[in-house]
């Protein structure tokens, strides 16, 4: 079990269906109104139903509550349908329903117990109060599985949020939309490093705690409902939040991380500890941290004692997830700082005209410190845009182009960076080509290019559409921006959106000079402390650091490199691609075991592919082949007709296969699937030349320095290649060489990664074959995620007899300092690759470094 953690972390969520509580007391009709009494009073409600807009008051006997608003949220799930959370200000014995009234009751109660917390400082400002769930007196039966809410159906694991935004359909349908597109071109971002089910006790999560590889973004809310006329204690209020998410939802616990009420204390949100995900931004859970402030700042203004505790919990959570709150990160592809308010991630009005206009201003006062400093608002929104969140909620998506994210950008002169814009379309389709707004610049200076199939197509006076987008529908356009090279702001207009652009730093090289380089991506650049991910394996590096925009080269006089050399005779054939072309790299054939992120192995797997394949041997037409467990083999069928049985072999012969059953994104494989029975379980093998098993491996992607690539590409390539020896087998008796799980070997993602990082395809095929070696063998050559300053020897770690263990003695490794020690410690650190590429380093030196008196030559067949 994870330990628990004053500051836990990222975000998920789990949907289940609740049964509704149909409400059976006395009801009549008055004055229009469905009126409705209970035995017991209540706290709050929320109502569900198909059609949901209605208006509910209490009576607390002594009069009516004003109206609110009951209408349906940004539920993603379509087996869904509940209504926002209205708290009463005090308890009441009835209410009464105007509108459509044809809902069900979900009322709520919660305990009118005070809280208990302590009081603690750090430094020279008073830290908030910060209560554990346990102070607040959180219901921990609600987060377990009981007959009267079902289990979840299964792992949906970054669909939902906690937030009231905008609720239209065609805002609804638009971010699914934008969700798939951001799975199937960020899939890495969506990974999730662990899961539970059950507790220590045996008891079965509701819902699943689940955790990110790494914590990115801070994510500001607010909780939509007005505080400031609520004379209820602000822990009541908690309570009724949690019950809202965690039965009425049916989510099994809160969304949210954290919870901030008017008086600035701190509630912990949901359980589970460090990096666990919760369910508080649609689609933009994994890998973000979110804190929500009590109050609806679209009609009131926060308190400054919420501000200040929002600074100091926001300089907490940096320190905590190695965050560096001076420069944006690149998630999902938007340039985003590392604060973002909910809607700098989706169309919504959350978190609210009033703080989210203060955004600036907090980041400010957490970048200098000054976590007491307050804040000054905007002024309330004009009449003509107005905002309050009954009309924001239903708001359609506007025709034209919105920025996503920050369109306050920072970069070293010369250097590049990439930022997302979407375009709604109106009744009219826009054809392909289409002309989608003016291209206005301060300065010739600045590059824009439009990402355009795998690469990008340089854009002069106007944006055209890179494909057609049908009536209605909204597409995410990535543009790559070119930083100029003079020092100051400059602006760029895309349409109506305005990017001011500011260059700070030293001048970058021209491109000509760069050097190592691919065409298709320029290294990235490090514009303050990087901070690495975990790793759950001894082989793996993690892949979700926040690196954006261009590298940069320092005058730092290069290592000295000694005993490396460059193979002999290697030849380039001519024509390969890069990056998703359907023709590999070639090389020495690997044996991978393909794994899910299923709780439980199949008995069923379903492969599709195009045009004629094999099937042991036979030739067959494309379409589905159904692999099934019977007994001790594989049996293979295509619909309904048994093809053959026993060790099942597909080959498309230069194709590519889709493994339709799998739950991950990661889903395509070149080369041949071998489907057998192992140890009583269905498994799939993908066996594939090596330099095309090196193109999918996903532990460095294209946001890293490509000097780094290239460095992990040799070091990960020797890796392979050692256990791929018969005389090292990672997995002995077993019919396949690794696996594509991080915990068991290296992290494979196929065709999806190989397609949509072709630097590091480049740098896999600039390292074509390159090994280390020692005397003549393939060394054995770890690599890590992080240390605290110097890298460990074998015997430190318990590697009793490791070979060559003269070449893993500790090293220092200042480029991680202050850094966790994520992994084994022993070899090549990530940090200290990426701080070297920075410095100007080739990948020859990183690799002397952390590898002395070893020789890179070409993988002996």
């Amino acid at each position: 079990m994870r330990r628990p953690s004053l500051i836990p972390a990222a975000l998920v969520l789990v949907f289940v269906s609740l049964a509704a509580e149909r409400i059976a007391p006395a009801l009549w009709e008055h004055h229009g109104a469905r009126e409705i009494s209970f035995a017991e009073p209540i706290d709050a409600l929320s109502v569900g139903g198909d059609r949901i807009m209605a208006e509910v008051s209490g009576f607390d006997g002594k009069g009516w509550t004003a109206w609110e608003e009951l209408l349906v949220d940004d539920e993603q799930d379509p087996l869904s349908r509940e209504s926002n959370l209205v708290v009463f200000p005090a308890p009441v014995s009835k209410v009464r329903l105007r509108g459509n009234t044809d809902v069900d009751i979900h009322p709520i109660r919660v305990s009118h117990e005070p809280s208990h917390y302590t009081v603690a400082a750090r430094g020279s400002v008073a830290e908030p109060r910060v209560l554990s769930r346990e102070n607040w007196g959180a219901d921990e039966s609600l987060l377990y599985y009981t007959k009267t809410l079902p289990a979840s159906s299964g792992n949906d694991s970054d669909s939902r949020e906690a937030d009231n935004g905008n609720g239209s359909s065609a805002a609804v349908s638009t971010r699914v939309r934008d969700c798939q597109e951001a799975q199937r071109l960020y899939p890495e971002e969506f990974r999730i490093a662990e899961r539970m089910t059950e507790d220590g006790a045996g008891r079965t999560f509701l819902w699943p705690q689940e955790y990110s590889p790494s914590v990115r973004l801070i994510v500001v809310h607010h909780t939509a409902g007005t505080v400031s006329t609520d004379s209820r204690p602000a822990v009541e209020r908690m309570r009724a939040i949690y019950t809202y998410h965690a039965k009425n939802r049916g989510w099994g616990d809160i969304g949210y991380h954290y919870v901030i009420d008017e008086a600035g204390k701190i509630y912990q949100g949901r359980a589970g500890g460090e990096a666990v995900i919760g369910g508080h931004a649609y689609c933009n859970n994994i890998n973000t941290v979110s804190i929500a402030l009590m109050g609806n700042f679209d009609a009131e203004l926060p308190r400054q004692e919420q501000v200040r505790s929002l600074q100091w919990l926001a300089d907490t959570l940096a320190q905590q997830y190695g965050i560096d709150l001076g420069r944006n990160v690149m998630f999902h592809g938007k340039n985003l700082p590392a604060v973002v308010g909910h809607r700098d991630l989706l169309s919504t009005s959350c978190p609210g005209h009033y703080l989210y206009g203060a955004m600036d201003q907090v980041r400010r006062n957490v970048r200098s410190g000054d976590l007491a400093a307050s804040v000054r608002f905007p002024p309330p929104p004009s009449s003509s845009s107005r905002s309050s969140a009954s009309f924001t909620r239903n708001l359609a998506p506007t025709e034209g182009i919105a920025a996503m994210g920050s369109t306050a950008l920072m970069g070293r002169p010369g250097g590049e960076t990439v930022v997302a814009l979407r375009y709604q379309a109106g009744a009219k389709p826009v054809k392909r080509g289409g002309n989608l707004g003016a291209i206005k610049r301060s300065s010739p200076r600045i590059g824009v290019w439009v990402a355009k199939g795998e690469g990008y197509v340089r854009a002069r006076t106007t944006l055209l559409a890179p494909d057609a987008i049908g009536s209605n529908q909204s597409t995410i356009i990535r543009v790559k921006i070119q930083i100029p090279r003079d020092r100051g702001t400059h602006t760029l207009s895309i349409g109506p959106v305005k990017y001011a652009i500011t260059t700070e730093g030293r001048r970058l090289p021209a491109a000509t000079t760069r050097g190592n380089t691919s065409p298709q991506q320029a290294p990235m650049t490090r514009t303050g402390p990087v901070r690495p991910t975990r790793s759950s394996s001894s082989s793996i590096i993690g892949t979700d650091y926040p690196v954006i925009q261009q590298s940069q080269t320092t005058n730092i006089p290069p290592l000295p490199v000694q005993g490396l050399r460059a193979p002999q005779g290697l030849e380039r054939p001519a024509g390969e691609t890069a990056g998703g072309g359907e023709r590999g790299l070639g090389g020495e054939v690997i044996r991978i075991r393909l794994t899910d992120s299923r709780p439980a192995p199949l008995d069923t797997m379903t492969v599709e592919f195009p045009g004629v394949g094999l099937v042991n041997g036979a030739s067959v037409n494309g379409g589905v082949i159904t692999l099934t467990k019977q007994g001790e083999s594989c049996t293979a069928s295509r619909y309904g007709t048994t093809l053959t049985a026993g060790v099942v072999r597909l080959d498309l012969q230069g194709g590519i296969h889709t493994v339709t059953s799998m739950v991950k994104a990661q889903n395509r494989y070149r080369g041949a699937l071998e489907c057998r029975v192992v140890d009583g379980t269905l498994t799939l093998i993908n066996e594939l030349p090596l330099e095309d098993y090196m193109a999918g491996l996903s532990e460095e992607p294209d946001t890293e320095p490509y000097e780094k690539q290239k460095a992990f590409a040799v070091a990960a390539r020797t890796y392979a290649a050692y256990y791929r020896d018969e005389t090292h087998r990672k997995f002995p008796g077993k019919p396949f060489d690794g696996s594509d799980s991080p915990a068991e070997f290296q992290v494979y993602g196929g065709v999806v990664f190989e397609q949509q990082n072709p630097r590091w395809v480049q740098a896999v095929r600039e390292t074509k074959g390159d090994v280390l070696m020692k005397n003549d063998q393939v060394l054995r050559a770890p690599y890590f995620s992080s240390d605290d300053g110097r890298t460990r020897s074998p015997a430190e770690v318990g590697w009793a007899s490791f070979p060559f263990a003269e070449v893993f003695a500790s090293k220092p490794d200042p480029w991680c300092t202050g850094m966790e020690n994520r992994g084994h410690g022993v070899g090549m650190s990530g940090c200290g690759a990426r701080g070297q590429a920075y410095e100007g380093r080739s990948y020859r030196e990183i690799l002397e470094y952390y590898y002395p008196g070893t020789m890179i030559e070409g993988l002996r067949t």
